[in-house]
């Protein structure tokens, strides 16, 4: 009887141990769980904050080609006005020229 106390008495002390053990690794997933939970609002919010940069970068890249388009666009009626300008002036050097000429 004796012997038998004292495996019941060493089964409820390996118990003990194993329960503490168990308590402590569930603060210690606690304390991870919290972390990870922390972790995923900072990302979310980096995200939320990348979003918005990407969204504007889009919105200045529209802009800046809508701007390149008007310029091209420019430039070509301007070479246009510049070489009727040209050919116009050149014109009129030539009917200059017939009449010192003539």
């Amino acid at each position: 009887m004796f012997c038998v106390a004292m495996q019941l008495e060493k089964q409820l002390y390996d118990m003990q141990s194993e329960l503490e053990c168990l308590v402590w690794d569930q603060k210690e997933l606690h304390k991870h769980l919290h972390a990870a939970i922390k972790e995923c609002k900072l990302m979310k919010l980096i995200l939320t904050e990348l979003e918005e940069e990407y969204n504007m970068a889009i919105a200045k890249i529209e802009q800046l080609e809508g701007k390149l388009q008007y310029l091209t666009n420019e430039n070509l009626r301007l070479k246009e006005i510049q070489g009727k300008g040209y050919r116009s002036f050149k014109g009129q050097d030539d009917a200059d020229d017939g009449q010192k000429t003539g």
